[in-house]
């Protein structure tokens, strides 16, 4: 994937906002996630994959936002998000790296934060 800035709107919401500044400061990555309620692979990813003992260590060192796709339809589409989950690896500088457009188990996901990371 060739990197590019990842955009936070002006109307986006204070929560997103936020999570970019306390990524800024921290000089951490962040990982945005678009889910819904009813997404059965999104609460898997959740379940599985983000409370796997390994992932969540990594997860630690990032800023971690979930945005539900329901709520933001408007955000969804500044991201190009066409279904969901949708999980956006952001570096340090702001550059969406990589995506994730499905369920991954946790070795896998293990293995993009671990680059994300720089580890």
């Amino acid at each position: 994937m060739r990197p590019v800035k990842a955009p936070v709107p002006e109307d986006a919401p204070q929560f997103l906002r936020e999570a970019f500044d306390r990524a800024r400061r921290a000089k951490q990555p962040l990982v945005v996630d678009f889910w819904a309620a009813w997404c059965a692979p999104c609460l898997h990813l959740k379940k599985v994959t983000f409370h796997d003992s390994e992932v969540a260590k990594l997860l630690d060192k990032v800023q971690l936002v979930y945005v539900d796709l329901d709520k933001y339809p408007a955000l969804g589409k500044v991201y190009g998000v066409e279904s969901v989950p949708d999980v956006f690896l952001i570096d340090r500088e702001g550059m969406i790296v990589d995506r994730l457009h499905n369920f991954e188990p946790p070795e896998a996901f293990l293995a993009r934060l671990k680059k994300l990371l720089g580890v």
